[in-house]
């Protein structure tokens, strides 16, 4: 099962602040990216195989955007919701309080 999300928010603090924030906090650990579409931008593996799942963060002119990419094997329908309700906790509880997001939205963004 496959789950996809972005989101757009704004920040005080540049990309490289950003990861360093990050990988002070935890729990995940974060590394610099860089390709054609987005320029630099940074991302983390969030669950463990045989399941796939990533999450990038990227910044655009006016705002940063973060994209979720998660895909759970095997599993049924409810095991499958606590992976996604997990990785949103830690979206919520760490990943934004430590990069101070604000204007925290749904958007329609997707991977290029």
């Amino acid at each position: 099962m496959r789950h996809l999300a972005a989101y757009s928010f704004r920040s005080p603090l540049s990309l490289a602040d950003a990861l360093d924030s990050l990988n002070s906090a935890g729990p995940w650990r974060w590394i610099e990216r860089e390709n054609d579409s987005w320029g630099d931008y940074i991302s983390t593996g969030v669950l463990a195989k045989p399941h796939f799942g990533v999450v990038k963060i990227i910044q655009e002119e006016s705002a940063y955007i973060i994209l979720v990419h998660l895909r759970v094997e095997n599993e049924d329908g409810a095991a499958t919701q606590k992976h996604f309700d997990a990785v949103h906790r830690i979206l919520d509880d760490a990943v934004f309080p430590n990069i101070k997001a604000s204007e925290i939205e749904e958007t329609d963004f997707r991977e290029r």
